[in-house]
């Protein structure tokens, strides 16, 4: 199976028999232009959802956002090479067992970053140097992401091969499969994750993506953590932070700030994470534990309750302000 997209790929092509939706997201049911089939025409097959699944990617040609998109594999027949991904039985046969798909995780760890923390260290990178020189005003006010962690930790690189698994350290993240998101993601992508610029977004995706277990793939397991990380930056926790920009904070105000925005307890779901810079120790991440199914839906609140208790860590930092100091 293919790290970039969550499978069974196929050959051949599907002849459209009725008129169904071709969604971006089996999950989600996204579906930008409104595109259907058209009876009688015929298009290019990527894979099912699963083996023995029983919804297909097609290309679409046109299809604004991405031509890939998934249908009902009732909707019409595979021809061609394709057919031998579709189950068929005769009386003398057994009926061929059907592999379920692994669950999209409900354990997960959101991990989001205090950009101008993380930059004092890291200064010459692509990200930090735009950061520092002004450039991304977004990323110096607001919480940025890291990633999207399925729990427990040990869950990683999950059906990667050895030899790409190779290529995940920061020198070589550039030569890891691109993940395949649409326009739509990559654009957020590349303001909410300033560490694109120097591809976390591969790493992340193969390293901890690989076993969320979307049937959207990198594209939706990206979409639910922007998700996420909105309905930070748009509460009081984001007013928070962008408050105090420059002072020294404690965990409790943090974890406080959630507790407003989340419900009474959600602060106790968010361990504080701090490093040091000479003699300032900085807040330089939160790590969120959240429990639940993720959609474009869900709200915070119910996954972080959801969740178990952790420590805060860190009890003290100062929220650096961006450019080094």
């Amino acid at each position: 199976m293919s790290p970039s997209l969550a499978l069974e790929p196929v050959s051949g092509d599907f002849v459209a028999s009725k008129a169904c939706e071709a969604v971006r997201s089996i999950k989600n049911r996204s579906n930008p232009g409104n595109v259907t089939l058209k009876p009688g025409e015929s298009y290019k097959a990527l894979g099912l959802n699963r083996a023995g699944g029983d919804s297909l990617q097609i290309v679409v040609p046109g299809a604004p956002q991405t031509t890939q998109r998934w249908v009902a594999l009732s909707c019409g027949s595979l021809e061609g090479a394709g057919l031998a991904a579709q189950p068929q039985t005769t009386a003398k046969t057994a009926t061929p067992k059907t592999v379920r798909p692994s669950p999209a995780s409900k354990n997960n760890l959101l991990a989001l970053n205090w950009q101008a923390s993380f930059c004092e260290t890291l200064s010459r990178t692509t990200e930090c140097r735009q950061l520092n020189d002004g450039r991304l005003p977004q990323a110096a006010r607001e919480l940025t992401l890291h990633g999207l962690w399925p729990q427990p930790r040990s869950k990683e690189y999950c059906d990667v091969p050895g030899s790409v698994q190779s290529l995940d350290t920061p020198r070589t993240w550039h030569r890891l499969p691109e993940p395949e998101v649409d326009r739509q993601t990559r654009t957020a992508l590349e303001t909410a994750m300033p560490g694109a610029a120097s591809h976390l977004d591969r790493h992340e995706w193969i390293k901890h993506g690989t076993c969320y277990q979307a049937e959207g793939g990198a594209d939706e397991y990206y979409d639910d953590a922007l998700h996420l990380l909105n309905q930070v930056n748009r509460s009081k926790v984001g007013d928070f932070f962008r408050d105090n920009i420059g002072k020294k904070v404690s965990a409790s105000d943090i974890r406080a700030a959630f507790d407003v925005s989340f419900g009474k307890g959600s602060g106790d779901r968010v361990r504080i994470r701090c490093e040091r810079d000479g003699r300032r120790t900085l807040i330089s991440e939160l790590w969120i534990s959240i429990y639940g199914d993720i959609s474009p839906d869900s709200d915070l609140s119910e996954l972080l309750l959801a969740a178990r208790p952790v420590r805060a860590d860190c009890e003290y930092g100062i929220l650096d302000r961006a450019g080094l100091q």
